[in-house]
């Protein structure tokens, strides 16, 4: 994998607060996976093969951090030439790789209703995460039916352009900084989607309490309290 970054590419990303490029990863790449990240999904779910129709809180909420769970999937979340590519166009370093998101979804429809608020709302990662220093972020797109759809649409109550945060092809990434106002609600109402968001920050960053984010207590579960710096064993920098 590699991409050449232009002086148009960073003018772009600078302007617009995110970007996408084409072609990182092969379709054989993504495929595969899509297919690791699935099968720890469902072994999080507790349903080896998903033979049940999930809500989206429940696909968002068992996706947080997967590669905590496979080796394969860790040494993908933690590859420099992703790291590099996002230090390259945001002229930021040193990164540490704060967490990881798979957002999923499948043909079966969840029950109606908004499961969870915050992937129907617009946010920006700088202030809705559970992180004090988080410089931004790149989305890997697995498989989508997105293809061509536009990325930002006018908040006509906010003003504001709203970004969904994903390629339109598969093999391509998107990247986002800490301050572009994000939505996933295109997200969650299209099927088979496979996207893995890899969050960065500074090497200092701290965990905070965060009255948004809806996983604001998972890094408790990996012994982190409000206001400790994230360590190296568990958030490793990635890029220097």
């Amino acid at each position: 994998m590699r991409f050449e970054l232009t002086s148009h590419h960073r003018e772009f990303f600078f302007q617009r607060h995110f970007i996408e490029l084409a072609d990182l990863l092969s379709k054989e790449e993504c495929d595969t996976m899509r297919a690791m990240c699935d099968r720890v999904l469902f072994k999080q779910l507790g349903d080896e093969h998903l033979d049940r129709t999930m809500t989206e809180e429940e696909l968002f909420l068992a996706g947080r951090d997967l590669f905590r769970h496979d080796s394969e999937i860790k040494r993908f979340a933690q590859k420099r030439q992703f790291a590099e590519l996002f230090s390259q166009i945001s002229h930021k370093k040193p990164l540490r790789l704060l967490y990881t998101q798979y957002l999923r979804t499948f043909d079966k429809v969840a029950p109606q209703g908004k499961q969870l608020p915050f992937l129907h709302s617009d946010h920006m990662l700088g202030e809705s995460g559970s992180f004090q220093g988080i410089y931004g972020a790149i989305i890997i797109t697995f498989s989508t039916s997105r293809t061509n759809l536009p990325h930002a649409e006018l908040s006509i109550k906010d003003d504001v352009t709203v970004i969904c945060p994903t390629a339109t092809e598969v093999g391509n990434v998107v990247l986002v900084n800490e301050s572009s106002p994000l939505s996933f609600a295109p997200l969650y109402s299209s099927p088979n989607e496979a996207h893995l968001m890899l969050v960065y920050g500074e090497s200092n960053t701290v965990y905070r309490r965060s009255e948004t984010d809806p996983l604001a207590h998972f890094p408790k579960t990996l012994g982190y309290s409000f206001g400790d710096v994230l360590k190296e064993e568990l958030n490793p920098i990635v890029y220097r």
